[in-house]
């Protein structure tokens, strides 16, 4: 199951676990999956880096869209982004 919440995505899985993806075009998140119709759309967001929780997406985003005064994360571990 997938919902689009404030320009993120949000995909479900087994109602327990749930990853949040960032998609700057409505149609594909950031790390690639494509966001299924019955998403539901919102406006993107600049604070994008404080909800995901997918490193693809991070890591593809960071160097056009990085917030500055964050570190970049280097594997699904680094969740939630933190300061410098």
């Amino acid at each position: 199951m997938w919902r689009r919440v404030d320009g993120r995505c949000t995909e479900t899985e087994q109602r327990t676990s749930v990853k949040v993806h960032v998609s700057l075009d409505g149609t594909r998140t950031a790390c690639g999956s494509e966001i299924p119709e019955h998403a539901t759309a919102t406006t993107k967001t600049a604070d994008w880096h404080l909800h995901t929780d997918c490193y693809k997406c991070a890591y593809r985003l960071w160097p056009s869209y990085g917030p500055a005064g964050y570190v970049r994360p280097v594997n699904s571990d680094d969740f939630p982004i933190r300061r410098v």
